[in-house]
């Protein structure tokens, strides 16, 4: 089946974000000051997808990757994400915009990284089945391979720690 990613896949990083406040609202028929503050985390639908990608083309592996129609809308995210924060109606809470945004983007954020972060496990654990498959047809068909770098040396190898002195 065709790779679908060469007619999707977009370079670099489009969500963006944006803010919206509403400071006014009728509460119980009386117009108040309710302070709500919405952030915006807007065209997230690919974002999986292209990390996904970018850690492939980065893992120097050569191989050759495609998400198909079959397997690429199970990395597919919702298009956007919400978080809100809004002043207390308990009359101790005051309005305060800036503390408001920064409230709302943090919760924003902390649903999309929820959602990005459960998508790249689901990634992970395919791969891992996949290596375990392949280890298990070696052994099957007595093909040594103990000589190759388990996946913890090859972080150690690739990904050295520094250490600050």
């Amino acid at each position: 089946m065709d790779s679908i990613m060469s007619n999707i896949r977009h370079k670099g990083r489009a969500s963006y974000l944006t803010y919206d406040k509403v400071n006014e609202g009728f509460v119980n028929g009386e117009k108040k000051v309710i302070g709500k503050t919405y952030a915006v985390l807007n065209d997230c639908a690919l974002d999986a997808v292209n990390t996904i990608c970018g850690i492939v083309e980065r893992s120097q592996t050569n191989l050759n990757f495609e998400l198909t129609d079959n397997n690429f809308y199970k990395y597919v995210m919702e298009d956007y994400y919400v978080g809100h924060s809004k002043v207390h109606s308990n009359g101790e809470d005051k309005f305060d915009e800036k503390y408001g945004e920064e409230l709302a983007r943090k919760r924003c954020l902390d649903k999309y990284h929820h959602a990005m972060n459960n998508k790249l496990r689901q990634f992970l654990i395919e791969v891992r089945h996949l290596c375990a498959y392949i280890e298990r047809y070696m052994e099957k068909h007595g093909v040594k391979y103990d000589d190759l770098m388990s996946v913890d040396e090859l972080k150690e190898t690739r990904f050295p720690v520094y250490k600050d002195n």
